[in-house]
């Protein structure tokens, strides 16, 4: 159980840490979510790699120490960070960020008197004994502040998400702290004996919630089948080959020029063999005019476009800044009370002809067009 522990857990966190780095967070758009996700990524890919190490005796005790406690702190106030910017459109939470930022100025302290610990224990043996003790004591708070916080920034922002995505939070939510009263508690037991000056939060401890949570959303959200990347190559034999990725804002114009590279790139790949220029027309215009409609109404909102390519489909994605919507709920435009309702339909057409697809918050359409001209509408 104890090797287990030790190396299976680490290693297994690090693959897919470095898979999401690789694939997820440095693909474009490149949003506030992804580049707090992806310091959380990292700083907990060091910590993992920082206890591996130490299994294999590649630090002395007094480095790996510090190491730990550091690159702990800093995963655990970064998991903050990434509550905060958790993926739903209401986007100015002042009390939330004011409160996110008073809990950093509190790590860069202890940080501080973490960073002083050497010096202190080297210099002042006597008095080093005390000041261990205090530090233990803080490092004990803010860690277990910062998971707390974590959790209930995460709750907070689900009463703005979707029901759909809020029902399936929620039950996970509600499985994860019974685990979690148990982890801590195995945890608790686990480190009693050990060093004063080590992270009071277990890699093991987050490394099996950490795996809880991505294994239960890629069954949920279906990542692998929607988001093209290196493991793709599982589904597909190949990896999908990114023929164009433009953004542009989120307006009129905007969606033209957007149009416009979509036709150079329909023409210069040929395209037409197996796709005619009307239902091409068809899935852009719907595509781009819904994404500028409800893709948000800020200055600064994008929509970005990319098409991927693999030797039996393309699929085009189109992914806007507004707070999404639930696709499963929008009612059918053919039913009697919705008859005068001239919204939907286009995106309704399409979906009996392609595999039409949307992300988790609803904010990102794909539609999978078949190169076999026979599986593709070819009259008007």
């Amino acid at each position: 159980m104890n090797e287990f522990l030790i190396f299976f857990l680490p290693i297994t966190s690090i693959v897919i840490l470095l898979l999401l780095l690789s694939v997820v967070v440095l693909r474009i758009p490149i949003t506030s979510t992804k580049v707090s996700f992806g310091f959380f990524c990292f700083f907990f890919l060091i910590w993992n790699l920082v206890e591996l190490s130490q299994n294999f005796k590649l630090l002395d005790q007094k480095n790996f120490e510090l190491a730990t406690v550091l690159f702990s702190l800093l995963t655990i106030y970064s998991s903050v960070v990434v509550a905060v910017h958790f993926p739903f459109y209401r986007r100015r939470e002042v009390v939330v960020n004011v409160y996110t930022s008073f809990l950093g100025g509190m790590g860069f302290f202890l940080m501080l008197l973490v960073l002083s610990t050497p010096y202190i224990r080297d210099n002042f043996p006597l008095e080093s004994r005390f000041y261990l003790t205090v530090n233990l004591f803080i490092v004990k708070a803010f860690s277990l502040l910062g998971l707390i916080s974590s959790l209930s920034i995460v709750i907070y922002k689900l009463t703005l998400s979707s029901d759909n995505f809020k029902k399936y939070s929620y039950r996970v939510i509600s499985y994860f702290i019974i685990a979690l009263s148990f982890l801590l508690l195995l945890n608790y037991f686990l480190t009693l004996e050990e060093k004063i000056l080590k992270s009071v939060i277990s890699i093991n401890l987050l490394d099996t919630i950490f795996l809880i949570f991505f294994f239960a959303s890629l069954i949920q959200f279906k990542f692998f089948s929607f988001y093209p990347g290196v493991l793709s190559i599982l589904l597909y034999r190949e990896i999908p080959k990114l023929i164009i990725q433009k953004e542009a804002p989120s307006n009129i114009d905007g969606a033209k020029y957007l149009k416009e590279e979509l036709w150079k790139i329909y023409e210069s790949e040929n395209w037409k063999a197996f796709l005619n220029e009307f239902w091409f027309s068809i899935i852009i215009d719907e595509t781009l005019d819904n994404a500028v409609e409800h893709g948000g109404r800020r200055w600064e909102d994008m929509v970005t476009v990319q098409v991927f390519e693999t030797s039996k489909f393309i699929d085009l994605y189109v992914i806007d800044a507004g707070k999404g919507f639930e696709p499963t709920k929008v009612p059918d435009p053919r039913d009697a009370g919705r008859k005068s309702v001239p919204s939907g339909r286009g995106i309704h057409i399409l979906k009996q002809l392609f595999e039409v697809s949307w992300n988790f918050l609803g904010n990102e359409i794909k539609i999978r067009v078949s190169k076999d001209p026979k599986k593709n509408p070819q009259e008007n």
